[in-house]
């Protein structure tokens, strides 16, 4: 089983992770960069990120429309990724995240916003704070969101400590070992041994069984949940600071409502 998942996960990076790929990718979705094929027309800006990561994409031609985009490409066994689509293609029809140019299982091409993530030292700020948790208290109660998830999952009245315990720790420790052959500088090799030494044995289980809270006895019980709400994950608009837009929903989820306000604190 562990070569049958390294093999595709190595199928994907040929096809998707050479960057000489990135640029033709987009004027497969968007007509108005279908003339644009190779780096002699666009630039190209990666980023990194665990599992996923994202890449900027400028035209030269700055008479292109949309000028530059941004591919998400996708390698994270641990979401789902169906529910993910859905949530940012609702999201985008309704204008509250950006636009969602394409998506599939491997990768998303959305709009780049003029934007930048905000730093741990001004969600200190009592104005800042106060801006964060409003809009999360509205990501919360957003009900066509909230029907579109209980609708996608059977599994939608699971709180997140369950969700955690059934589904994500047993794939988390096949990932583990995946990355144990991928890895190999030696000092990241001594800190994931400190990781599964110290937090993925047997007693996580009997952990999270201990602090998970009461099973909900409706769906009323519950909200839409973001569940990685941290300022890598928060972006406010250069024009004006004061408008700022969530991103990265893979963990999107039905939860209580504390998850995402304890998250943040």
């Amino acid at each position: 089983k562990k070569m049958e998942i390294s093999e595709q996960e190595r199928e994907h990076e040929v096809v998707i992770h050479d960057d000489k790929h990135f640029i033709p990718i987009i004027g497969q979705h968007i007509k108005s960069w279908e003339e644009i094929s190779t780096e002699e027309h666009a630039t190209v800006a990666k980023f990194a990120g665990s599992p996923n990561f994202t890449v900027l994409i400028k035209a030269k031609d700055h008479s292109v429309d949309p000028e530059r985009v941004i591919l998400r490409v996708f390698n994270n066994t641990l979401c789902d990724s169906e529910l993910e689509r859905e949530v940012v293609q609702l999201l985008s029809d309704d204008g509250i995240c950006c636009k969602c140019y394409f998506h599939n299982d491997k990768y998303r091409i959305e709009e780049y916003l003029e934007s930048r993530q905000i730093t741990i030292f001004e969600m200190r700020n009592p104005l800042m704070l106060s801006l964060i948790v409003e809009k999360i208290f509205n990501f919360n109660h957003y009900a066509p969101l909230k029907e579109k998830i209980i609708e996608l999952r059977r599994d939608s009245l699971l709180t997140r400590p369950d969700v955690l315990i059934t589904q994500w720790l047993p794939r988390l420790f096949d990932r583990f070992e995946l990355l144990y052959e991928k890895i190999t500088v030696e000092d990241h090799i001594a800190v994931m041994d400190v990781l599964k030494s110290k937090w993925l044995t047997v007693d996580i289980y009997d952990f999270l069984n201990a602090i998970k809270p009461e099973p909900p006895k409706e769906a009323a019980d519950l909200v839409v949940c973001h569940n990685n709400i941290q300022e890598w994950n928060i972006l406010c608009m250069k024009k004006r600071n004061t408008d700022l837009v969530f991103i990265d929903y893979e963990y999107t989820g039905i939860g209580n409502r504390e998850y995402d306000m304890a998250n943040v604190f």
